[in-house]
């Protein structure tokens, strides 16, 4: 699919109330015409299943629907892990907002099977400069390796977290509320040690809150660990 073929499929589905809602969400982002994410998803897949490596060849267009399916297709390819892993790696510098990010990680269903061959590029993400590539690593530890095999390890990555921007700061809030919903007692350790920035230790404990997963009698001990600002 060429881009203008793609552009043209676009256009076709945008809704422009879709997109003045999505401007409000996202914003800075740039150029959005307003497509909802099922008919993104549906067109990715039809491009991964079609000449895929001939799109992702192409230089990345202007709009946001453009970077969104990018990412898709990589997520919807069938390629051996390490093939695919390299994909990852290259789309890592185009995302550039919490939406096109989170959207990619929960498509890559390959990691949660592959676990392992992932993760070193997780890790080595974190320590990046750049935002959305750290909120890449939180939301992907977050989606696919809170589990029993992986838990100290994840904790150890969500406490260990510091950067300086909301983004960033707001997936490890939101990974650590997450882990304490599964794994509640080892969090609540973690919790109770944190040496997290006020703002992200708070955020978590808020999110902890808002959840209806914790007993009221969790949410009170850990109400009693906020910090001041």
């Amino acid at each position: 699919m060429t881009r203008s073929e793609l552009l043209s499929r676009l256009e076709e589905t945008a809704e422009p109330g879709y997109r003045d809602f999505s401007l409000k969400l996202l914003p800075g982002t740039g150029k959005i015409l307003g497509v909802r994410l099922p008919q993104l998803h549906k067109i990715a897949v039809q491009i991964a299943n079609d000449e895929p490596l001939t799109f992702l060849d192409a230089p990345c267009g202007e709009f946001f629907e453009e970077r969104m399916v990018r990412g898709l297709v990589i997520a919807h390819m069938k390629l051996p892990p390490a093939e695919k892993l390299m994909l990852v790696r290259d789309f890592l510098p185009l995302i550039d907002n919490w939406s096109v990010c989170d959207s990619f990680c929960a498509a890559l269903k390959d990691a949660g099977k592959e676990q392992e061959i992932f993760l070193p590029l997780i890790e080595k993400s974190l320590s990046s400069a750049d935002c959305f590539t750290v909120r890449f690593s939180l939301v992907m530890l977050t989606d696919w390796y809170l589990n029993d095999q992986y838990i100290d390890s994840v904790l150890k990555y969500f406490f260990a977290f510091s950067h300086p921007e909301y983004y960033a700061r707001m997936a490890a809030a939101w990974g650590i509320s997450i882990a304490f919903v599964k794994y509640p007692d080892k969090t609540m350790e973690y919790l109770k040690q944190s040496r997290l920035d006020p703002f992200t230790h708070n955020t978590a404990i808020r999110k902890i809150c808002e959840s209806k997963r914790p007993s009221e009698e969790q949410k009170e001990l850990v109400r009693g660990l906020k910090r001041k600002n």
